[in-house]
């Protein structure tokens, strides 16, 4: 398989991903960006989560 092929294969895999999640404005990854604060606002609550399972404390 191409590279090219492959690339065309992931976007419709995830044009009918979101279609069936009915998140259709989420079938490509440029409209899902967040700012810089926001990501790091997520990352940090994802840390705080899955703070018991850390094995590096």
């Amino acid at each position: 398989m191409s590279c090219t092929q492959y690339s065309l294969s992931c976007r419709i895999f995830l044009q009918v991903l979101a279609g069936l999640l009915n998140l259709t404005d989420r079938a490509d990854w440029r409209s899902c960006k967040l700012s810089k604060e926001d990501e790091i606002k997520m990352a940090e609550g994802f840390k705080k989560r899955f703070e018991e399972f850390d094995l590096t404390n």
